[in-house]
């Protein structure tokens, strides 16, 4: 289902007053309802970059997995919603790429983020977080 002509998303980012760049990076897919917010972990090498992985990783997966499956449709095998899956599994791989980079190139050594995941359809809205990937 196409949301754009039914959902606006807008975002803005500041780093704040104590740090000179920002950490933070999001990206939408409006067409799919589907947004994700992370904000690297300050006082960590790299949480920019942790950040940038997180974002893109999950909205590249989710767009290819939305044109497959309707987030509102039942996994048979397991009851779940097909969102509720997919999402998860998203996160997971995120979180897995975060950790084996920060673990094969040490200028990434501890980086991490926040994450927070937000899918819109029929007129629902599933939201998951991630309190932290870090390799720390």
């Amino acid at each position: 289902m196409d949301l754009s002509t039914r959902l606006e998303v807008a975002s803005v980012s500041d780093p704040g007053m104590v740090r000179s760049h920002n950490e933070d990076s999001v990206s939408t897919d409006v067409r799919h309802g589907l947004v994700v917010l992370a904000d690297g972990m300050g006082g960590y090498n790299a949480g920019e970059v942790a950040s940038g992985m997180a974002t893109t990783l999950i909205v590249t997966e989710l767009q290819v997995l939305l044109e497959r499956f309707e987030p509102h449709e039942v996994h048979v095998k397991s009851g779940n919603k097909y969102s509720t899956l997919m999402i998860r599994e998203q996160v997971a791989k995120a979180n897995t790429s975060i950790f084996q980079a920060a673990q094969s190139q040490p200028q990434y050594a501890g980086m991490g983020t926040t994450l927070v995941v937000a899918l819109f359809y029929d007129d629902r809205m599933m939201v998951a977080c991630a309190v932290r990937s870090s390799s720390r």
